[in-house]
């Protein structure tokens, strides 16, 4: 570090609102659920290069404010058969940033934060008299939206989803799970950074499927 003020950061703060609604339906077959939140940062520590861009150091640039909504939704519509679903809104962006003398990133997304994300579940339980107990069947769908890898919004990942499903089988203490993740071989990246003056990335998981056998003593 050439400068003192590089040395040390002063701490951050935020204040944070959420207000909520939970609903009961359907004589409890259905719940319903929804929430509001704000966020408002003060004095955000965010990594920023050093003038020879030999590395990097943390410090007090910016302020920014996150907002969205959460849904939920959970159904037993039949005894063995139950339905989940979640919907996220967010809106996340910096209020002031300045990243050095000359640039003003102000209004910019916060890296990371995808603005929609979606989950959807589904889980049947097939009971069973002989050899076995039960069977569960198991499908989820998950959505994460397009967001940004780094503070001035160049390089992002659009929207992807992933669908996985598990099946598995009890008897006694005995768990066999038949999985399978990323089932459509979705193509995205999981992660991205900078270092030295070079951009990389972490590919997502392909087609992954196993097995594992639990035993509960």
């Amino acid at each position: 570090f050439t400068k003192k003020e590089e040395l040390t950061f002063d701490p951050e703060n935020s204040w944070n609102y959420e207000v909520g609604l939970k609903t009961l339906f359907w004589n409890g077959k259905l719940n319903a659920n929804v929430s509001v939140f704000y966020i408002d940062w003060k004095n955000q520590q965010i990594y920023q290069p050093v003038e020879t861009g030999q590395g990097s150091y943390l410090t007090n640039a910016g302020e920014s404010e996150s907002k969205g909504i959460e849904l939920e939704l959970r159904a037993k519509p039949f005894k063995n058969l139950s339905l989940d679903a979640s919907y996220g809104y967010t809106d996340a962006a910096f209020v002031k940033y300045m990243k050095n003398d000359t640039t003003d990133l102000s209004g910019n997304s916060i890296p990371y934060v995808p603005q929609h994300t979606l989950f959807v579940n589904a889980t049947y339980k097939i009971a069973m008299k002989q050899v076995l107990e039960s069977v569960l069947l198991n499908a989820n769908y998950r959505l994460v939206g397009e967001h940004f890898w780094n503070d001035e919004n160049t390089f992002s990942q659009d929207s992807y989803g992933m669908l996985n499903g598990k099946i598995s089988a009890q008897k006694g203490a005995f768990t066999l799970e038949l999985w399978g993740k990323n089932l459509l071989n979705s193509d995205y990246n999981a992660f991205y950074f900078e270092a030295l003056g070079n951009q990389y990335v972490q590919k997502g998981r392909p087609t992954t499927v196993g097995m594992n056998l639990i035993v509960k003593f």
